[in-house]
């Protein structure tokens, strides 16, 4: 394999199971299976260890952690969609202990119950929303009110309201006098209404799932090794089993043996992992020097992502959101009508559009589409594990995706046309992301240094800063209004739109006879005897949800099932 170290030192370590990947479901499956005293696990993360207190920006409910880039997997870019208009982006992905749970706005919604019943019935058996729901019990077992250090499970508490949050007030009243109901609990109440989204915070702030599965008596065990700020290179398969992980540590290789390796790395590094390892299409492996050792042409096919467009709100006068409470609040489920189970289009309000003193004084309402039809890939473009992975997300490809998400950008129109958002509004427009936006989106010195500026020039002038408040929308583009057809609204949909970081499916479980099916309902790679895939890859098709909790319940399942096999 071409520019991959091969190991070729000594003997390391060997465990009897090794997790690559400590996020979401990394640390739920670390801390399940070193419950038994007798099972030696070796978890691995490329990124770095914040120890089980973690620091103050990951704890901070906005959330702050969200704009460290030192946290995130550098350099990582995707197409949002093909053809003359493409569109690259850059794709946040958490790269710590924690992964994405350290660094996400915490929104902890299950999906609905169609979403897995829609599993099992396509070939994931035992995955229905009967079958899935305890493990959803069983992960939010928390309390909210205490701390989740260790607790085996996270906190899901319930957002109290606040006159701060003009925004979502507002849109509140409005979906309500527009007939939606008022959904106390949306994670078990499946209907098309309005409600706010719980979060995953406890009393201290966020709860990660490095705080709530590695803390402080967990990592004490014996039997559990974490070794952060490695890289895995490739899997080391013999005879059609799995021996072992090549990674590479501060620049020098290494070697460490196990019986059983699950893959916990993500949508995005547990498919490229495998292509590296052999296992995927095996015309295209070979073209790239690359021995096939099982011919899955599934592996980082049939990559699902929400997509969303951003339309920002200018708040008049007044403050805005305090920096102490979570950005992301109040939404509206909607059906369009296209697709058979309903709860496809996804309204979400964002109080504050920025962690800097500027984001304060814009909120956002995002319309998603939270159940796209169309679906990408990750590939590899060199067999060299020093070149990232080509990710084309492939955005808006089917028709449906277009017409329904253009249906819920005019509902949102609407909506922020009510007299009540205009009370509150001093104007609306699409999000700008311009270099201005791209540069401040991260909490540099500099930066920070800005944002006081900002907030000790608006102190002493309230009005000096409100025309650049204005420059953080732009205005929407016609199609978008309803005035063109649908050639015009495709073109406008496809420049507007931007990723949501929920990208599932490039090693979708189902039976062995279907060809893209990657792994079985249990995990367990085609043809690789002990190579189990416990992440969101796993999961066949994006939830009508934040996938956080959807991951982690996947991970609580895969373990059990292994656990009791």
């Amino acid at each position: 394999m071409p520019a991959c170290r091969v190991y070729r030192g000594g003997m390391e370590k060997s465990y009897d199971a090794i997790v690559i990947g400590a996020g979401s479901a990394g640390c739920i499956v670390a801390r399940r299976l070193s419950e038994d005293g007798r099972c030696r696990v070796l978890l691995l993360e490329a990124g770095p260890d914040p120890g089980p207190q973690e620091t103050p920006a990951i704890r901070h409910p906005y959330p702050l952690s969200a704009y460290d880039a030192a946290l995130q997997w550098p350099g990582l870019k995707g197409q949002i969609v093909g053809g003359a208009d493409r569109r690259m982006a850059r794709v946040p992905q958490g790269r710590l202990v924690g992964g994405s749970s350290s660094i996400n706005a915490m929104v902890a919604m299950r999906g609905i119950a169609a979403d897995f019943d829609e599993w099992c019935e396509a070939g994931a058996h035992g995955w229905s929303w009967r079958d899935v729901e305890p493990y959803f019990r069983r992960l939010e077992s928390a309390d909210p009110r205490q701390d989740c250090d260790d607790a085996a499970a996270i906190a899901v508490a319930r957002q109290a309201a606040s006159p701060h949050r003009r925004l979502s007030n507002a849109l509140l009243d409005t979906w309500e006098q527009a007939g939606y109901p008022r959904i106390a609990d949306p994670n078990t109440d499946f209907r098309d209404g309005c409600f706010v989204q719980p979060v995953s915070t406890d009393r201290g702030g966020r709860c990660s799932a490095n705080r709530a599965y590695l803390g402080t008596a967990t990592r004490a065990r014996g039997n559990l090794d974490i070794l952060a700020d490695t890289r895995c290179l490739r899997l080391r398969i013999e005879q059609g089993r799995v021996r072992g992980v090549e990674a590479e540590s501060a620049g020098t290789p290494r070697l460490f043996l196990a019986a059983r390796v699950f893959l916990c790395a993500g949508a995005l590094q547990t498919p490229t992992l495998l292509l590296r390892s052999g296992i995927g299409d095996a015309a295209a492996l070979e073209a790239l020097g690359i021995r096939t050792v099982a011919d899955l042409p599934g592996v980082g096919r049939n990559l699902q992502n929400h997509c969303a467009v951003p339309l920002g709100v200018i708040l008049k006068g007044g403050k805005g959101l305090p920096p102490g409470l979570p950005t992301a609040h109040a939404a509206l489920r909607l059906s369009s009508g296209a697709h058979r189970s309903g709860g496809d289009v996804y309204l979400s309000v964002w109080d504050r559009a920025a962690w800097h003193a500027a984001g304060s004084h814009v909120g956002v309402l995002n319309v998603v589409l939270h159940r796209p039809a169309s679906s990408g890939s990750v590939t590899l473009r060199a067999g060299d594990c020093r070149v990232a992975p080509v990710i084309d997300f492939n955005m808006l490809d089917h028709r449906s995706d277009v017409e329904r998400l253009s249906m819920g950008v005019r509902a949102a129109m609407e909506f922020l046309e009510s007299p009540r958002v205009r009370a509150i509004g001093g104007g609306t427009g699409l999000v700008k992301l311009g270099k201005a936006a791209a540069w401040m989106g991260f909490r540099t010195s500099a930066t920070r240094l800005a944002s006081r500026a900002m907030s000790a020039a608006g102190g002493l002038w309230p009005g000096l800063l409100s025309p650049l408040y204005a420059l953080a929308v732009k205005p929407l583009p016609d199609p978008l209004l309803g005035a063109a057809g649908p050639q015009a609204m495709q073109a406008a949909l496809r420049a507007s739109i931007v990723l949501q970081y929920h990208q599932v499916g490039t090693c979708a479980m189902g039976p062995a006879a279907s060809r893209m099916s990657v792994a079985a309902p249990d995990g367990q790679v085609h043809g690789v005897a002990g190579l189990t895939i416990a992440d969101a890859s796993l999961l066949p098709a994006v939830p009508r949800a934040n996938t956080n909790l959807p991951v982690m319940m996947a991970a609580e399942k895969i373990s059990a099932m292994f656990l009791h096999r």
